[in-house]
């Protein structure tokens, strides 16, 4: 729907992202679920904390700011930047990137009787663009509560049937750090979950410490 009402020549793009400033709707369709510009450390702490995108980080659109109002692509095109904040969303935006260069041969092209004229045309785009991006991004957004409250209720499930179970029940990653330890493991094995979780599993002998760091690489490579 997007690409249709930008037409087949657009002069940049126009994209709906989050307070991260990852890219939920967007003209580009390659675009979607990266990060419109350069993320900082930080952020990308709090996403890979989040899960929200698994455990890699949002891929990056290349595009790069050079102040407030100006971009600058990996490809060195120069590129104008308009903004507005979504009021119902705050933090969420709509953001519209436009081409310096296109934009400037589109205008030298034109008589100035017309400019007026598109102008109005632009803006009556942007505006049908900006309502298309904002309703999808919202179901979008819907959608991913909807998920996320799912989630959490059979997470709430398993949880309370992993405490409940009569036998003894641990996770471990793919290091060997123990992250789980039910009630009946204290019971069987005589540590507390307090002791337990953060370091390796503490019934594996020393004599097979090896045997068990191959038995579990077979076993997070699906052999």
């Amino acid at each position: 729907v997007v690409e249709k009402e930008m037409g087949n020549k657009r002069d940049g793009a126009v994209v709906m992202v989050d307070p991260h400033g990852v890219i939920f709707a967007s003209s580009h369709a390659d675009w979607l679920y990266h990060s419109l510009w350069k993320m900082s450390q930080q952020s990308l702490s709090d996403i890979a904390a989040s899960q929200q995108f698994g455990k890699s980080p949002p891929a990056w659109t290349g595009m790069e700011r050079t102040d407030e109002r100006r971009a600058v692509d990996t490809a060195g095109n120069r590129y104008m930047i308009h903004q507005a904040p979504i009021m119902s969303s705050p933090g969420w935006e709509i953001v519209y990137i436009h081409d310096v260069e296109l934009v400037a041969q589109q205008i030298s092209g034109l008589k100035a009787r017309n400019i007026g004229f598109m102008i109005m045309v632009v803006s009556a785009i942007i505006g049908i663009i900006s309502i298309i991006l904002y309703r999808q991004a919202n179901n979008e957004i819907k959608q991913r509560k909807q998920i996320e409250k799912d989630f959490e209720s059979i997470n709430h499930g398993l949880q309370a049937l992993i405490n409940a179970s009569p036998l003894p029940i641990t996770i471990m990653d793919s290091d060997g750090t123990c992250v789980l330890w039910n009630p009946a493991s204290e019971q069987v094995f005589g540590w507390t979950a307090k002791e337990v979780l953060g370091g390796p599993l503490p019934f594996i002998p020393d004599n097979k410490q090896e045997e068990f760091r191959e038995f579990r690489r077979k076993i997070f490579e699906g052999q």
